[in-house]
């Protein structure tokens, strides 16, 4: 039967995949669920959705591509995000093959075919093609923004999710990203005889308020932040995992606040990321004030000192949301992705600033105007003592914390997830066979 199914791609990195599975999860009392992504994605994906490899279960390139080109990204240290975005691209430009070469040596085929294999790209252009697909969706920010153009081509209805405001501060910055290993392709047939009446749709799915300016959105909507559902805004999955952990006790064991530090998943081996650290750890921690809660890659020989394990803890990953709605935590220090952003002003948790790429250097310009972080501070250059002020100022002032409960207000008042499901489903009806 036409219109059951609809299909997901999405690529690995948990902030683009899991944001997307609390909308599939809406649509899969409706519909199939079907997601295309890379093999590192199936350890995460949900049990209601059909999942299909795009990679070959043992290539890992994807990712390691996806953090290559965020550490290159990294590059820049102008207070000025344009400018430093710029300099971030002239160094990318400049030294990419290069860094490419090296990460890939080892590797048969180097960079080549990292979106995935012939065979499963094929599979996917020709499956989103046939008629009981009702809606493809797909992140409009990553490698498989190409699904959208195949959809245009060939009349299937598409909704292209945009977790990041980057294009609309820089629109000649979006790129195009083809396979590049599908050669000489079958020839597939179109949806529907007149392409003109299916529908394309866009969601820009941010908090208006980090948006560059009112009359920035030249298509689609703004739908506010895809939030998770629950009445605590800690996916249900975190909410066990948490409740009887160690980390949970730690945060329990005291009332002293707790500052959370996560600099995000991809600056793993980042040679910053030493610095940062001592600074943060050594320099501008108050363990009289404080306790101090790091989540993410560590650098070698760093660590909680022995008598250091009640002040101080350290952990490769943590359950985000679970911790940020944790009463004791009352400050972040944060990379400024999306999800980070999102889900500290949903549980009113002011931030400081620490931004590395891309999105995040205007992301971090903008929660500093709107009153979300005391501080943007610069990667390459911030003070300890600077890094220190603002991590008191988020602890203590009232201002902040006056803040942060209007724009938690505003940010669930926003409704993203019911307004994303509804523009798929206004898609689906509107585009039907």
């Amino acid at each position: 039967m036409a219109g059951e199914v609809v299909c997901f791609v999405l690529p690995s990195d948990r902030g683009h995949f899991n944001y997307a599975m609390l909308f599939a999860e809406r649509l899969s009392d409706a519909y199939a669920v079907e997601v295309f992504a890379p093999h590192a994605a199936r350890v995460y994906s949900p049990p209601f959705v059909s999942f299909h490899n795009l990679t070959a279960l043992d290539d890992t390139r994807f990712d390691r591509m996806t953090r290559l080109f965020c550490a290159m990204s990294a590059h820049g240290s102008d207070p000025d995000p344009h400018k430093a975005c710029d300099e971030a691209n002239a160094y990318v430009g400049a030294n990419i093959e290069e860094a490419i070469g090296e990460e890939f040596a080892a590797d048969p085929q180097g960079a080549a075919g990292i979106q995935g294999t012939r065979e499963n790209l094929i599979e996917l252009k020709e499956r989103v093609l046939r008629p009981d697909v009702a809606l493809c969706i797909f992140d409009a920010v990553h490698f498989y923004k190409w699904v959208g153009d195949h959809c245009k081509e060939f009349g299937v209805p598409s909704l292209a999710l945009c977790c990041t405001p980057l294009y609309l501060w820089r629109p000649a910055d979006e790129t195009p990203f083809p396979p590049d290993n599908l050669g000489v392709e079958p020839e597939y047939k179109e949806v529907r005889k007149d392409k003109d009446k299916v529908r394309h749709s866009k969601c820009y799915t941010l908090l208006p308020a980090i948006l560059p300016e009112a009359d920035a959105v030249p298509t689609g909507i703004v739908t506010g932040p895809v939030l998770c559902p629950t009445e605590t805004g800690v996916p249900r999955d975190q909410q066990e995992s948490f409740a009887s952990s160690a980390l949970r006790e730690w945060m329990d064991a005291s009332d002293k606040p707790i500052v959370y530090i996560s600099l995000g998943s991809m600056l793993k081996g980042y040679p910053l990321i030493e610095t940062i650290w001592t600074k943060l750890m050594r320099e501008a921690a108050d363990a009289t004030r404080h306790r101090t809660l790091y989540s993410g890659w560590m650098p070698p020989g760093m660590g909680p000192q022995p008598g250091e394990e009640g002040e101080l803890r350290c952990e490769s990953w943590v359950p985000q949301a679970a911790v940020l709605a944790h009463p004791n935590t009352k400050a972040f220090v944060s990379h400024c992705g999306a999800t980070s952003l999102n889900e500290a002003i949903f549980h009113q948790v002011p931030m400081i600033a620490l931004p590395f790429f891309h999105d995040q250097r205007f992301n971090g310009k903008k929660l500093v105007e709107i009153g979300a972080a005391t501080a943007c501070l610069m990667k390459d250059t911030f003070d300890p003592a600077e890094a220190r002020a603002a991590i008191a100022e988020a602890l203590t002032s009232p201002r902040v914390r006056k803040t942060m409960k209007q724009l938690s207000d505003q940010i669930k008042a926003c409704c993203g997830l019911e307004k994303v499901t509804k523009e798929a489903e206004k898609l689906i009806q509107e585009s039907k066979l």
